[in-house]
C-alpha cells in the first residue's frame, strides 16, 4: 500500500489521522509519517484495511458514558444497540 492510498482510504472512510490511528493501535505519528511518505507502509496496516471495518473507541468521560446510558435506558435499549442507531442515523 502506498501512502496516497492510505490518506484516500482514511478521507473515504471520514476519519481522523488520530482516528485511524486509535483503530489501527498505533501512533499517530506512525500515521503522519506512512501519509507523508517519510516511513513505508508496513505490510500488516494494508491488510488490517483491507479486511476490518474501522471501529472507533472515542474516549469518553464517565459523565458522558452515564449520560449516554441514561438515553439509551429511556429508548428501552441497550447502550451498544443506542449506539448503534445513532451512528447508522447518522451516516
Amino acid at each position: 500500500m502506498k501512502a496516497n492510498e492510505l490518506k484516500s482510504y482514511r478521507k473515504e472512510k471520514k476519519l481522523t489521522q488520530a482516528q485511524l490511528a486509535n483503530w489501527l493501535g498505533c501512533s499517530l505519528h506512525s500515521v503522519v509519517s506512512w501519509e507523508n511518505q517519510r516511513n513505508p507502509v508496513p505490510l500488516w496496516v494494508a491488510t488490517r484495511i483491507t479486511s476490518e471495518r474501522p471501529a472507533i473507541n472515542p474516549v469518553l468521560t464517565l459523565e458522558q458514558f452515564q449520560r449516554a446510558q441514561a438515553a439509551a435506558a429511556k429508548h428501552g435499549m441497550p447502550l451498544e444497540a443506542w449506539l448503534g442507531e445513532l451512528i447508522k442515523n447518522a451516516l
